[in-house]
C-alpha cells in the first residue's frame, strides 16, 4: 500500500512540475530563440530564394530579425514570398519573426507552409512545435516534434520538448 501511495506522490509531482514548467516555458523558449536570432552571423541555407530581389528582401528581413525589429522583417519576408512563392526558407524566418513579435497564430499557418514546400527541414519542425507549444496545442506540438525527432538533429531538445508536450496533452491531462 505505501509503495502505491509514493507512487501516487511522485506522480502528483511530476505533474506539478510540468504546470510550473507550461507556465513558464514559453517564455524560456522565447527568450531563448530571441537569443540565437539575434546572435546568428549568418541566414540559414536551406530553401534560399533564387529571384535576386526576393534574395534581397530575404537579407533584408534577415538584418531586421538579427536587430530585433520583427515587423519590418515581417514585410521584408512578405515581400520575398511574394516574389518568390516557392522558397521556404522565407516561409521559416516569418514564422519565427511572426512568433518573436508574439503574433502566434500566423506564426503558425506561415510555418505549416513552409513544411508543405520542404517536408524535410529540421527546424521548420521544431520551430512549428515550439509555436504550437507557446500556444498550449500540445498535442499539435508533440506532433511536429516527432517528425524533427525522424529528421534526426539536435535529438535531446527535441526529446524532451517532444516528452513535455505529451505529458501536457490530452493524455497527460496535466493542465
Amino acid at each position: 500500500m505505501q509503495s502505491l501511495l509514493d507512487l501516487r506522490n511522485n506522480i502528483m509531482a511530476i505533474k506539478a512540475i510540468a504546470r510550473v514548467i507550461t507556465a513558464v516555458w514559453p517564455a524560456i523558449i522565447f527568450t531563448w530563440l530571441a537569443g540565437q536570432l539575434v546572435g546568428c552571423a549568418t541566414p540559414p541555407a536551406a530553401g534560399f530564394p533564387q529571384n535576386p530581389a526576393a534574395l534581397q528582401y530575404y537579407s533584408l528581413g534577415w538584418d531586421y530579425s538579427k536587430a530585433g525589429r520583427f515587423p519590418e522583417a515581417i514585410q521584408a519576408y512578405q515581400r520575398s514570398i511574394e516574389i518568390e512563392p516557392s522558397a521556404a526558407s522565407p516561409y521559416v524566418n516569418l514564422g519565427m519573426a511572426y512568433f518573436l513579435n508574439r503574433s502566434f497564430a500566423p506564426a503558425a499557418a506561415t510555418l505549416r507552409q513552409a513544411a508543405l514546400l520542404n517536408p524535410n527541414h529540421f527546424r521548420t519542425y521544431y520551430n512549428l512545435g515550439t509555436v504550437l507549444y507557446t500556444q498550449r496545442k500540445f498535442d499539435e506540438a508533440a506532433t511536429a516534434y516527432a517528425r524533427a525527432l525522424e529528421l534526426g538533429r539536435d535529438a535531446d531538445d527535441v526529446a524532451i520538448m517532444y516528452v513535455l508536450a505529451l505529458t501536457l496533452g490530452p493524455g497527460g491531462q496535466s493542465r
